[in-house]
């Protein structure tokens, strides 16, 4: 968004932030990011354009660590508070989640001040580990992976406003620049 409101200053860019699922006609909506375990759903009116896969790991504070220790695999994870995201709970299978979220930002911040083990995606965690805020551990899982895919309405005449969009965020996957951290 920063790269695409510096190239283009004239166009007023409204952005939703929300884990539901949007109608994109009725809410008039030009686009979408939306993340998937699994193919979208195929609907005739609407076009979807992979934009990168994001890793997805299981994380903990240092302080949750030094005081209960580290799950040393799956199995060992019911042992263990689990704090999990609404659409990832199906890949916990071995733990009941204890504190469930539907957004990773307020996920990331109960598993930095110790409420468990719990799964984000690398461009949520990558920036805390680095602050030494969270520590990966499960090394032998869950090993998942979501899709991120920009969804737009199927027409035949797409605006080049969203087209230049399009473009962009594919531009900015296919050389590595796309972030949730704000680097252009």
């Amino acid at each position: 968004l920063t790269a695409y409101a510096r190239r283009y200053p004239d166009v007023e860019v409204s952005l939703t932030v929300t884990n539901r699922l949007v109608d994109l006609l009725e809410e008039g909506i030009d686009l979408a990011f939306r993340t998937h375990g699994g193919p979208l759903p195929s609907r005739d009116d609407l076009v979807a354009r992979r934009i990168c896969q994001v890793a997805v790991g299981a994380y903990a504070s240092p302080a949750y660590l030094s005081q209960h220790g580290a799950p040393k695999g799956l199995s060992e994870l019911s042992k263990h508070p689990v704090v999990a995201h609404r659409v990832d709970r199906r890949i916990l299978e071995n733990a009941v989640p204890q504190i469930i979220v539907d957004d990773y930002r307020p996920l990331a911040a109960l598993l930095v001040a110790g409420a468990g083990v719990g799964l984000l995606p690398d461009f949520v965690a990558g920036p805390l580990v680095t602050e030494g805020r969270l520590v990966p551990v499960l090394a032998d899982g869950p090993g998942a992976a979501a899709t991120l895919s920009l969804v737009w309405l199927r027409s035949r005449h797409l605006s080049p406003r969203v087209r230049a969009f399009i473009d962009l965020a594919v531009a900015h996957a296919e050389t590595g620049r796309l972030s949730w951290q704000g680097s252009s």
